[in-house]
This record gives C-alpha cells, structure tokens and sequence, in this order.
C-alpha cells in the first residue's frame, strides 16, 4: 500500500466528469476508508477481505479498470 493515498489524492487532483461528481466522491471516500483502515491496522492487506474491494468495485464501474484490483 505505498502509494495508495497518493492514487488517492492523484485521482481527486484529476477533478470528476461532468454528471459523475457523487459517484467519484463515494468512491474516493471509500478508498480512504481503506487507507484509515490499513494504517490502523496493517494486518488487514493479507485478511480475507479486500479493505478496498468497495472502492475497486467503485472504480470499475466509474471506468477506471486500469487501477483496480
């Protein structure tokens, strides 16, 4: 997770198109959550559960499949 919040802040610098400013806010907010939740607790990036598999998801359907998990 080295550069997640710079995706993060890379990705909210870029601005959303036109029409689609919730479902890029929801998904940024989402992958901060993710972020909060593996700097509290590291162990999370090999548990079960994708801590950014919301935001992926997300980001899938927003068209950006180049950065998904």
């Amino acid at each position: 997770m080295p550069n997640t919040p710079g995706h993060h802040d890379d990705i909210e610098a870029l601005g959303a198109p036109e029409g689609s400013d919730a479902d890029v806010t929801a998904m940024l907010d989402s992958l901060q959550g993710g972020i909060d939740a593996v700097q509290a607790d590291p162990s999370l990036i090999n548990g079960d559960t994708n801590p950014f598999g919301e935001a992926n998801d997300m980001a899938a359907a927003l068209g950006l499949t180049d950065c998904t998990g």
